[in-house]
């Protein structure tokens, strides 16, 4: 949710435009402008406020279309300028005893500045079965500036949590993987 650095409204709208952008990948649709973003999740009964600092290369692995999932754990995630301007985008992850998570949904905005996501994630398999569920989700996300002092592209402050390195997201993902 990178590499043509076209804004939103510049996404095509003409339907023969749309049918040959159906194979855009995560690497072609807008990336985020590189330093520290502010990201608030709304969904149902929370909302929850976390920061990431990214650049160039972390994009290239993990750009905003990876925000819902751990990186590596998805077996699709594709992105495609919506009809309605913006990019619509779906990925398919599986969290091993998390369950298997289809996310669909529409980003829109500046992704130098600010961008809004839209988005309806599916859970089903999670070995609890509260975790089995269709859940909606709206993300705001904002640039605040340079990446503090002694961040580095990939680490991520969540609230209760702390700041986390890219490489501690990697390590829960594989995981996740083992777990399956």
């Amino acid at each position: 949710l990178t590499a043509c650095g076209k804004k939103a409204e510049e996404a095509p709208a003409a339907p023969q435009a749309l049918a040959s952008a159906a194979t855009t990948t995560a690497q072609e649709a807008p990336k985020r402008k590189a330093g520290l973003w502010e990201q608030t999740i709304t969904a149902e009964d929370m909302t929850m406020t976390s920061r990431i600092c990214t650049d160039e290369a972390y994009e290239q692995t993990a750009s905003w279309t990876a925000g819902q999932s751990m990186p590596g754990a998805c077996s699709e995630n594709t992105v495609t300028p919506a009809a309605t301007g913006g990019w619509a985008f779906k990925s398919v992850c599986d969290m091993g005893p998390g369950g298997k998570t289809t996310t669909e949904g529409v980003a829109s905005g500046d992704f130098s500045s600010r961008y809004e996501i839209n988005a309806t994630a599916v859970t089903t398999g999670a070995a609890v079965p509260q975790m089995n569920r269709t859940s909606q989700m709206a993300m705001v996300v904002e640039w605040k500036g340079p990446c503090p002092e002694g961040w580095a592209a990939g680490d991520m402050e969540m609230p209760g949590v702390g700041k986390i390195s890219a490489g501690q997201m990697g390590r829960m993902s594989d995981l996740a993987k083992a777990a399956k």
